[in-house]
C-alpha cells in the first residue's frame, strides 16, 4: 500500500515544511513553551546517533557520536527541543554531505557546579561547506546558498532557523566555522540544571501504537482542510483500512444517514468545519434511531 516513493517525498516535505513554518511562528510569537523535566542526556544523544546514522548510512556517509565526559549525564531541561537541536544541525550535516564523507559529533563538559553543567555540542562535517557571505545569512528564515537546494536537498530552509532561536530560549550559543568545499564545524554550548538519579521520576515504557487494529476497518473520515485529509487518508490506507471522504459535518452526517447499519467501523471528525462543525455532526448521529 501507501504512494509511490516520488510523490511519498513529496508529502514528506510538505509535512516539514508545514511543521518547521509552525515552529518558527511558535517561537517568534513566544508561545513555544520549553519544558522544564529530569531526562537522561547521554540516552537522548544515543538515539539522535542511531537516527542520524541510519540517514547517513543511506548517503554513504560515515557518522559517529562520542560522548568525552559522562560525570553528569541526569540533569533537568527541555529534551525535546535538545533533541530537535541536534537533529537539525546533524541532519543538515549529512544532508550537505558527500559520498565517502564523515560526520563527527561530540559531546563534553565545559564546566560544572554543584547545581548547573555547561555542556559544548561539537558537529563537524566534510561536505559541501558555506561561503563567508552565506555564513552571514544562515540563521535568516528560508535561506539557502544554493538557489537548487530546495530541490536537490528536499530541505525547507528552516532548519538553522529554528536552531537558532531554540538555542536563544535556552540561553546558549551557536557558533560556526566553515569553508566553502571543505565542511562546517557547528559548536553548542548549553547550561543544564544537574540532577542526581535518585531524584529523577521513574520512567514510563513507551507505548508502541498498534496500527494493525485499522487492518479492515472501513472508516468515514470527515475533514474540510484538503492537506489534512490527504495526510490522515494515506496514514489510514497505509494501516489496511478503508476510508470514505466527507468534506464537512453535514455531509458525514448525510453519508452515515444514508448508509446500511454496520458499513463504518469508525468515524473521525474534525471539529472545525463548514456547513457544520463536527461537534454539531456527533451529537446529530448518535440521535439518529439507528445502531
Amino acid at each position: 500500500g501507501g504512494m509511490p516513493r516520488k510523490d511519498y517525498a513529496v508529502f514528506r516535505f510538505l509535512l516539514d515544511l508545514v511543521n518547521d513554518v509552525l515552529d518558527m511562528s511558535k517561537l517568534e510569537s513566544g508561545e513555544m513553551q520549553l519544558e522544564e523535566v529530569p531526562f537522561n542526556l547521554n540516552e537522548l544523544l544515543h538515539d539522535v546517533g542511531t537516527l542520524l546514522s541510519t540517514q547517513a548510512q543511506a548517503r554513504g556517509i560515515t557518522c559517529t557520536l562520542t560522548m568525552e565526559d559522562k560525570r553528569e549525564k541526569h540533569v533537568i531541561g527541555s529534551p525535546l527541543h535538545l533533541r530537535r537541536i541536534f537533529q537539525n544541525i546533524g541532519g543538515n550535516a549529512i544532508k550537505y554531505g558527500r559520498a565517502g564523507g564523515y560526520v563527527h559529533a561530540a559531546c563534553s563538559i565545559v564546566s560544572q557546579t554543584k547545581d548547573t553543567v555547561r555542556y559544548r555540542f561539537v558537529c563537524e562535517d566534510n561536505g559541501c561547506g558555506m561561503s563567508e557571505e552565506f555564513q552571514k545569512h544562515m540563521f535568516e528564515p528560508f535561506s539557502q546558498e544554493n538557489s537548487g537546494a530546495r530541490t536537490t536537498y528536499q530541505g525547507t530552509g528552516l532548519g538553522l532557523s529554528i536552531v537558532k532561536k531554540l538555542v536563544d530560549a535556552m540561553g546558549g550559543t551557536v557558533t560556526v566555522v566553515s569553508e566553502k568545499g571543505v565542511g562546517t564545524t557547528f559548536i553548542t554550548e548549553y547550561s543544564a540544571e544537574a540532577r542526581p538519579p535518585r531524584r529523577l521520576m521513574p520512567k514510563k515504557p513507551e507505548e508502541e501504537i498498534d496500527t494493525t487494529v485499522f487492518r479492515g476497518l472501513h472508516v468515514l473520515l470527515v475533514e474540510d482542510n484538503e492537506v489534512n485529509m490527504e495526510i490522515a487518508a494515506f496514514l489510514l490506507e497505509d494501516s489496511g483500512a478503508e476510508v470514505t471522504k466527507a468534506w464537512n459535518g453535514a455531509e458525514g452526517l448525510e453519508k452515515f444517514k444514508a448508509s446500511a447499519p454496520g458499513t463504518y467501523d469508525l468515524i473521525l471528525m474534525d471539529i472545525m468545519m463548514p456547513v457544520m462543525n463536527g461537534l454539531e455532526a456527533a451529537e446529530k448521529i448518535r440521535a439518529l434511531d439507528r445502531p
